[in-house]
């Protein structure tokens, strides 16, 4: 989740909802994760959307190096 999450950002596409909130739970406690409300341009809708902090981003480019 952090990763599509953190690709998703970089795409430029519309940010990570709270569809799976169990999962994000975690990251927000380990600081990976961030949430604040998002209105989408294309339908309009207002929703709890994630994204990816520094601490989070830190950590996936460790992971992916290793």
């Amino acid at each position: 989740m952090l990763m599509d999450c953190h690709e998703r950002e970089l795409m430029g596409q519309e940010p990570c909802n709270t569809y799976k909130t169990q999962t994000a739970r975690g990251l927000i406690i380990r600081n990976f994760f961030t949430s604040r409300m998002y209105t989408s341009p294309t339908t309009g809708k207002t929703y709890m959307a994630f994204y990816v902090t520094e601490a989070g981003k830190e950590y996936l480019h460790k992971y992916t190096r290793s």
